[in-house]
């Protein structure tokens, strides 16, 4: 039924640019801590085609050692499901929800073979283990890896998707075309970068340099920092001992750091993880330039070059220069998941939030569940109503809402 389990690729003639081929190292992860499934999907990583934000020195790195789980199906003594998440308590709340800079999750099954109609029985069939086998939760939210299409085993299980929109570049083999399918006005930028204010892309750099021009990022949006520079310094240290990232920053004759782009993968797809510009510098191209010379670059080390989804506390303004800037570099079309696999990144919520308290009433557009048959106290009783009981109901949704808010910021 399952093929055998397929070990990542990394294309050994792919064309070399502003650095050497290099691949991940594969460092077996004989780390002993965690639970038994912990340590039973530490193998799997070691052998199978799992992305990169579900492995588990990913998770190890960003949510901590001991601060993630997963959801395992075995058959005949080989794990043939997975699902990695990361629990922890919000406001009270028993939360799911991915760790910042681990934005991409999913389940992972392995590659079957046989009828397409038994093929997807058998898939709904290890996804609904995987579901069983969650721990409770009070609210679940995931963006899935964009490879992992079939999420119908969820809404029969009470989820609801909602489809995003990651950037990616299919192709990196001919950078050439690459070059010349970018707008006119981007090339001329990049040309600009280096001819007239003299920039010069280094990737010897260390990680401290890079976090001062991330941080200008969110300082100039007026926006907080998802995450500290211990943290990154945590994450970068694991990437860089597995040989998974590199740093890009354009510097110019008097040593001024321009912008910076934080680059890693997993041998076949390099990602756009991170970036960071002076906001007094940025009419240099600088960012364009480092750009395109992560793009070169990922060629020699994946098949494909992805700019990571953000979450909605990247801001608007974020969240929009970037698809201007993968507009302009040609990274890719907008098409939704129904069209293809490849671009959209599906994120699950449950399509309501799970409390064992009684004193929770309907919100508009959200539905608790438990007590089906309840009926939600009508907005009007609830202001005009002062027994005990509407009290307790009012503080509740208040701190609900404080609770998806501050969700919604990370």
């Amino acid at each position: 039924m399952f093929d055998d389990l397929r070990k990542p690729y990394a294309d050994p003639n792919a064309p070399a640019a502003s650095g050497p081929a290099d691949s991940v190292k594969q460092i077996p992860d004989t780390d002993t801590g965690g639970d038994a499934a912990q340590r039973r999907y530490r193998q799997l990583c070691n052998t199978a085609n799992i992305p990169l934000f579900s492995q588990a020195w990913w998770l190890d790195a960003t949510a901590g050692p001991g601060n993630w789980g997963v959801a395992l199906v075995e058959r005949g003594g080989q794990v043939v499901a997975s699902l990695p998440y990361a629990p922890r308590r919000l406001y009270g709340f028993s939360v799911i929800a991915q760790p910042a800079l681990a934005k991409m999750a999913a389940p992972w099954l392995a590659p079957m073979a046989g009828k397409p109609a038994r093929m997807l029985g058998q898939k709904k069939e290890l996804m609904d283990e995987l579901i069983g086998q969650l721990p409770r939760f009070d609210h679940f939210q995931q963006h899935w890896d964009p490879s992992q299409t079939n999420w119908l085993p969820f809404a029969w299980k009470g989820f609801r998707q909602t489809t995003k929109y990651t950037y990616v570049l299919d192709d990196l083999s001919d950078t050439a075309a690459l070059w010349n399918g970018m707008q006119h006005n981007i090339r001329g930028e990049i040309r600009k970068a280096g001819s007239r204010h003299g920039l010069q892309v280094r990737d010897d750099l260390g990680i401290d340099e890079f976090i001062q021009l991330n941080r200008q990022v969110f300082t100039r949006q007026r926006m907080p920092l998802p995450y500290t520079d211990d943290y990154v310094r945590r994450l970068d240290a694991a990437c860089a001992a597995r040989g998974a990232r590199k740093i890009f920053i354009a510097v110019d004759k008097q040593g001024y750091r321009h912008a910076g782009v934080y680059l890693v993968w997993d041998g076949q797809v390099a990602y756009y993880l991170m970036a960071g510009s002076d906001p007094k510098l940025r009419t240099s191209g600088a960012s364009s330039l480092c750009i395109w010379d992560a793009i070169r670059f990922a060629s020699g080390v994946a098949r494909t070059f992805g700019l990571r989804r953000f979450g909605a506390g990247a801001g608007r303004a974020l969240l929009q220069g970037i698809r201007r800037q993968a507009a302009a570099l040609l990274l890719c079309s907008e098409d939704p998941i129904s069209h293809t696999s490849d671009l959209p990144v599906p994120a699950f919520a449950p399509q309501a939030l799970r409390y064992d308290l009684d004193d929770i009433v309907q919100l508009p557009e959200r539905q608790v569940l438990g007590n089906k048959d309840a009926s939600p106290v009508p907005p009007d009783h609830l202001h005009s109503a002062s027994t005990p009981q509407v009290q307790r109901r009012g503080i509740a949704i208040q701190k609900r809402q404080v609770f998806l808010d501050n969700l919604g910021q990370r």
